[in-house]
């Protein structure tokens, strides 16, 4: 997701499955450096950052089990 400056970005991953695995969301760069990231079983995992500088982040999420199903909300504000 390309940000400007200034802009938030918030991803919200919702579980359908309530598998309660442990998962990792993440905002980062592609070129490395996590901005935001924890790795837990709350469900939902709401990660918010807003961007220092223009350029483009990425959502990386990751479950710790097979076949996890669930929804990922992206809002972008400012």
């Amino acid at each position: 997701i390309h940000l400007t400056a200034g802009q938030t970005i918030t991803a919200t991953a919702t579980e359908v499955t309530t598998t309660g695995t442990i998962r990792r969301l993440a905002i980062c760069r592609p070129n490395g450096g996590w901005y935001t990231h924890h790795a837990d079983t709350v469900n939902p995992a709401v990660e918010t950052w807003t961007a220092m500088q223009t350029d483009t982040y990425l959502i990386y999420i990751c479950w710790w089990a097979d076949n996890v199903v669930y929804n990922l909300n992206v809002e972008v504000s400012g």
